[in-house]
């Protein structure tokens, strides 16, 4: 018997498993259930994982972690209820936190106020002190491990993930999941269990961001930018700051310095905040903080804790005729730092730990350099020289002039839209120029690395100078920086953080939290959403993100498509009575699919009974708390109709108002998609703009009949909820034609992101709605099977196959429309 089978055979005679539910690690599978033969007891968590043979002292060590997470020494620790280690598999089992966890939370209402904030902070702050004392396993502080009850000041934090120790495999461990530890010296087991609290600052820090409504990078990005949260002080801004750079560079000795200098620097003068459990007590490192009954300090005199540079001792000293003069950036095997040198000048010197490098490995770095050095290319700052021995290489080359790109956008805040466009051609252009010379594909992790010419003149009307390939070159080999191996991914966030929006680590280590660029296009805009995410089918390809976006930057527009497709009607199909209708639902045969409406009316309607609404938002499982949660949405809760081309939202006379980005919406008011709605105050519904798979004047048809009248739009709106356990339904609001997308999972939804391997396409044309197929479709209406390129009327009660799943096409009418 397999190691999964045994595994599995012991979670079902030991639990009754409900559901499956997201874990931290990648290695472990997380689920949702009771004990057997206790239907009445309460929810468990359970996390197992299996794997080859295990050593018996990695299995002892296991056991004697969990037996120590059975009787935690803090409330915000989970309590372990039982537990099972054998050499091939694990399983550990832990209450279930009753509570909504931090990202449910923030979903609604989008951020904590400041005073809940000091309050999680100092409750995790105390939890994770206690843990290190009583040698827990790392703990995960993202959001959705985060379970909190604000009105009663409860928290609670997730059961961790066991670590595999011995196993070679944590090599692929994510720093985000193991709370930026460096997953290299997990390999290396220098590192099983935190003898510290130092190294739970950072994602502290990223976790009070986000609570505050506000993107941070994730993982220690140092050299990216932070921007204020207006709520906080600015010694409160400059703590997260030096938090956030990093456990190499922060100067916090442990959690608790952190959250008590975090704390006191946000009381006013004269006052005294309390926190009546979970405060966390100042330690000896915080007397250099202003008490809070002083005079305020000028803010010149508040200056964040000086980051510790790396003693030159762990290093070899810098060649012979180099004088350092500060050091730029430290990882675990390199860093980068600016020296003098008497002949040369000012030069910039990494210097890479080889002493546990094969020599394979490093001849193969020497030749990558080697090459590099011989290039002529300008756009490239090239090795001087390459000096070292048995333990270190030094990579030294001039320091151009001007400032790095990282500089000039701490000074400017963001460049203007023609600007960014000759940015973003230039970087593309020095890239190809590195990718020519180098195998693989290494990319800029800070912003830092782009170098813009000197500081006279506008720098901004300047094109990028040089990239710094030989720091590229070391961290990709180094392989410590987990650099973005998708160069859409890449250049999205570089597109963002260029116009003054969040772009979140250049590296791709966490989620970006997506604001539409005012000045671009909807359709632009979603773009750059959809390239934040990842393709797994790679149709969205760098060229064509480029040429999407430069163009929309430098005030052209880009045509979806360079000539008129033309698809044609099936001659069987062409003399059958079309059936006019400006809504029909697709219901379909499986209860676990989502029904799938389309609206092609001047208006569209949100609510929670179907007979009143487009979009039905309704909770499952049915329930008493889920019912009561419906009822709050009333059954024409909002309208949404066009206005001059725009979209506008109407909602008069509700019990329970609407809400989006934490404000109440109109009565009346036009809006900018994509958008989140909290309808009624309840139900998150996001609302996109999907452009249409053909230019104007769109797709020539044989056997179509004559259009009626020309649309104010093109493409389509998609209305998709948010929110998990609900009514499975989605929902496109025609105005040309809207793409059904298969997604990741297998769900049938709408997106504009890959309009070719669509698994349909939805027309309305002359009053009558039609599906198109495509490459990849698998479309059979009424038993005959369309073919690419042929479209065909549907209408009530045909049978409608698509992507082996059966649909009875039924019209409907709102009563609230009349």
């Amino acid at each position: 018997m397999s190691h999964l089978s045994r595994l599995e055979q012991e979670l079902t005679r030991r639990f009754v498993l409900q559901s499956r539910v997201q874990a931290p690690s990648g290695l472990h599978r997380r689920f949702l259930g009771k004990f057997a033969g206790q239907p009445q007891s309460n929810p468990v968590i359970i996390t197992c994982a299996t794997y080859p043979a295990l050593p018996d002292e990695s299995v002892e060590l296991q056991t004697r972690l969990a037996k120590r997470m059975q009787a935690p020494k803090s409330p915000t620790l989970t309590t372990v209820r039982d537990f099972q280690f054998d050499p091939e598999f694990h399983w550990m089992a832990a209450e279930m936190p009753s509570d909504r966890d931090l990202r449910d939370i923030l979903r609604v209402q989008q951020r904590l106020n400041v005073e809940d904030v000091g309050w999680l902070m100092g409750a995790l702050s105390e939890a994770l002190q206690s843990a290190v004392e009583q040698g827990w396993p790392r703990l995960s502080l993202d959001a959705s491990q985060v379970f909190l009850e604000l009105e009663e000041r409860r928290a609670k934090l997730h059961i961790p993930d066991m670590p595999l120790f011995g196993f070679s495999t944590l090599t692929i461990t994510d720093t985000l999941h193991t709370m930026a530890f460096n997953p290299a010296a997990f390999a290396n087991q220098e590192v099983q269990v935190p003898d510290s609290t130092r190294d739970y600052v950072t994602p502290l820090a990223a976790l009070c961001c986000e609570a505050l409504g506000a993107a941070a990078p994730s993982g220690g990005g140092q050299n990216e930018r932070f921007r204020a949260i207006p709520v906080l002080t600015t010694h409160q801004n400059t703590l997260l700051r030096t938090a956030l750079a990093g456990a190499q560079r922060h100067g916090f000795d442990h959690v608790d310095d952190f959250v008590a200098q975090f704390l006191s620097a946000g009381e006013a003068p004269g006052t005294h905040h309390t926190h009546p459990t979970h405060r966390p007590t100042a330690t000896a490192s915080t007397a250099s903080t202003p008490p809070a009954t002083a005079a305020p300090v000028a803010q010149s005199t508040i200056t964040p804790p000086p980051p510790p540079t790396a003693p030159l001792s762990r290093w070899e000293a810098l060649p012979m005729g180099y004088q350092l003069i500060r050091e730029l950036r430290t990882a675990e095997n390199w860093r980068l730092c600016k020296a003098k040198h008497h002949a040369q000048g000012e030069v910039l010197i990494t210097t890479f730990d080889v002493s546990t490098e094969l020599a394979e490995s490093q001849r193969r770095l020497a030749g990558i350099l080697q090459s590099l050095q011989q290039t002529a290319n300008t756009t490239l700052i090239r090795p001087l020289e390459m000096l070292g021995d048995s333990r270190s290489l030094h990579v030294v080359r001039t320091q151009p002039p001007g400032r790095t790109l990282l500089d000039v956008l701490r000074e400017h805040r963001s460049f203007s839209r023609p600007a960014t466009a000759r940015l973003l051609a230039a970087i593309h252009s020095a890239y190809e120029a590195l990718w020519a010379c180098v195998p693989g594909r290494p990319m800029a992790t800070s912003l830092d690395q782009f170098w813009l010419p000197n500081e006279g003149g506008d720098s901004e009307n300047k094109n990028l100078l040089l990239l710094d390939v030989s720091q590229l070159v070391v961290e990709s080999f180094a392989d410590l920086t987990a650099a973005n191996s998708y160069p859409v991914n890449h250049f999205a966030r570089l597109t963002l953080s260029l116009l003054g929006q969040d772009g979140g680590t250049l590296t791709g280590a966490g989620p970006s939290r997506f604001t539409p660029v005012p000045e671009l296009s909807s359709e632009v805009n979603g773009v750059l959403r959809r390239a934040l995410m990842p393709d797994p089918t790679g149709e969205l390809t760098l060229p064509w993100l480029l040429s999407q976006v430069t163009a929309a930057l430098a005030g052209h527009t880009a045509v979806a498509h360079a000539s008129r497709q033309v698809m044609q009607v099936p001659e069987a199909m062409r003399d059958l009575p079309l059936k006019p209708a400006k809504r029909i639902r697709l219901q379909p045969k499986s209860a676990d699919r989502p029904i799938i409406a389309l609206i092609a009316d001047d208006t569209f309607w949100l609510g929670r009974v179907g007979t009143h609404s487009d979009f039905v938002a309704q909770f499952r499982p049915r329930s008493p708390v889920n019912d009561n949660r419906t009822k709050c949405i009333s059954r024409t809760q909002m309208r949404a109709y066009l206005h001059n081309g725009q979209v506008q939202l109407e909602e008069k006379s509700s019990t329970n108002p609407s809400h989006s980005g934490g404000r109440r919406l109109a009565e009346t008011e036009v809006v900018q998609l994509p958008i989140t709605i909290v309808l009624a105050g309840e139900y998150p519904i996001e609302i996109r703009a999907l452009k249409s798979a053909y230019a104007p004047p769109g797709p020539a048809v044989v056997g179509w009949a004559a259009p009626s009248q020309r649309p104010l739009r093109r493409g389509a709106c998609s209305f998709q909820a948010l929110e998990r356990g609900v009514l499975p339904f989605e929902a496109a609001w025609i105005f040309t034609d809207a793409s059904l997308i298969s997604d990741v999972n297998g769900q049938l939804i709408f997106d504009d992101y890959s309009p070719k391997n669509s698994a349909a396409r939805f027309h309305h044309h002359a009053d009558v709605f039609w599906v198109e197929a495509t490459s990849v479709s698998r479309i059979i209406l009424n038993g005959q099977p369309l073919k690419e390129g042929e479209v065909a009327p549907i209408g009530d009660g045909d049978e409608l196959r698509l992507a082996e799943e059966v649909y009875i096409v039924t019209a409907c009418a709102i009563e609230a429309a009349s």
